[in-house]
């Protein structure tokens, strides 16, 4: 059977899954090569040489003989299949449900970590950091910042949303594009912003240079838990896995993903259509109030009620409302706001020291809301 691919669409990723031909003694080449990366990966260590002589021939036979597969020393589809399931459980989608997209990166992130990805062949060499770096390696691939991105990347496609950064193999410009979208949060700021799991966390050896990077997946009072690629045991940065692991908040900055995500589902027969907003991670001090209004003026405003920045409302499919967001804050604050309308669905707000996310926007296009951001102080 034929490894489904419908979910996988970077071209890269179709590569180290892709099964061309049958491999017996005797071939060299990439595909044999990949072949003794796989065995290595699940303990039939080999020579990652591309070429299939005897030594990998008996590593065959016996990861066969091990998943109860035809003992043939032959690799088919079946075999290379099973080979590559590892991959194939970390690209697995997960169902969406009521997941933002800090919970979805999350949840991502632990099913890559359940396959223990790590480096085979060499320094920054083997699939998993192809994978995570574009289909590159080598000593100058550092793969942290990849995984980082790749996961996000994941997480963004399954929830059918525009990821927040870009992404990048360079943590450095991963900070430049979380600055640009708002999301940095100095080590200094985070008293002052709620970070949800999922949060993206930056190790700074200056104030314009970083060299490491995960996911936090807990919030401690004086550490957090991580999930990171290119690490080890000591927490290196240069390591050779994804693994969890506890590290303190010095010298330490983070990226929210939390922010807008609106989208429409279908409700009960007559119930209309419930739409539900996910609001951008804002300071403490800040109130959000958020609510609905019809176009044409019938009906009260709805008041969608926050519960982790995120809130439901049922709404008539039919029919054009204004998606209304007031941001109340307290003159200690100190948070100045531009308005830049831009379309109907978008609007740009810029606070004057970086805390809030600048865009807000409805992810999916629907011409059902439009918005409008009201900035007041107390």
């Amino acid at each position: 059977m034929a490894i489904d691919l419908e979910n996988v669409s970077q071209s890269w990723v179709r590569r180290e899954l892709e099964f061309h031909d049958q491999l017996a003694r005797g071939k060299r080449g990439k595909a044999t090569r990949r072949v003794q990366e796989w065995l290595a990966l699940a303990g039939f260590h080999t020579a990652v040489d591309g070429d299939f002589g005897p030594a990998t021939q008996s590593a065959i036979r016996q990861f066969q003989a091990k998943r109860k597969l035809a003992v043939t020393g032959m690799v088919d589809e079946t075999t290379w299949e099973t080979l590559v399931t590892p991959l194939l459980k970390a690209l697995k989608p997960i169902g969406v449900g009521s997941k933002d997209l800090p919970a979805m990166v999350a949840g991502y992130a632990k099913q890559h970590l359940a396959q223990h990805p790590r480096e085979i062949g060499g320094q920054n060499r083997g699939p998993w950091v192809r994978v995570y770096t574009g289909g590159n390696e080598g000593d100058n691939w550092p793969w942290c910042a990849g995984f980082v991105s790749f996961v996000i990347q994941q997480a963004a496609g399954t929830l059918g949303i525009k990821p927040p950064i870009k992404g990048s193999v360079s943590c450095d410009i991963l900070a430049a594009q979380a600055k640009e979208a708002g999301l940095f949060v100095r080590e200094q700021d985070r008293g002052d912003v709620v970070l949800p799991e999922g949060s993206v966390f930056l190790n700074r050896r200056t104030s314009t240079d970083w060299t490491h990077t995960g996911f936090v997946t807990r919030f401690g009072a004086e550490s957090f838990d991580t999930i990171e690629g290119n690490t080890n045991d000591e927490g290196s940065r240069e390591g050779y896995e994804v693994c969890a692991r506890a590290r303190g908040y010095g010298k330490r900055d983070f990226i929210s993903l939390a922010g807008w995500r609106t989208t429409t589902k279908a409700g009960a027969s007559g119930s209309g259509a419930e739409v539900t907003i996910s609001v951008p991670t804002t300071p403490a001090s800040v109130i959000v109030d958020v609510k609905l209004t019809r176009s044409d003026g019938g009906e009260a405003p709805i008041d969608v009620p926050l519960t982790n920045g995120t809130g439901t409302a049922l709404i008539r499919p039919d029919l054009r409302y204004i998606l209304s967001v007031r941001l109340t804050h307290g003159p200690a604050a100190g948070f100045k706001y531009t308005l830049d309308v831009s379309g109907d669905a978008q609007h740009e707000v810029v606070c004057e020291d970086g805390e809030l996310p600048q865009q807000f926007e409805s992810s999916d296009g629907s011409d059902l809301l439009t918005t409008g951001i009201e900035a007041v102080s107390k």
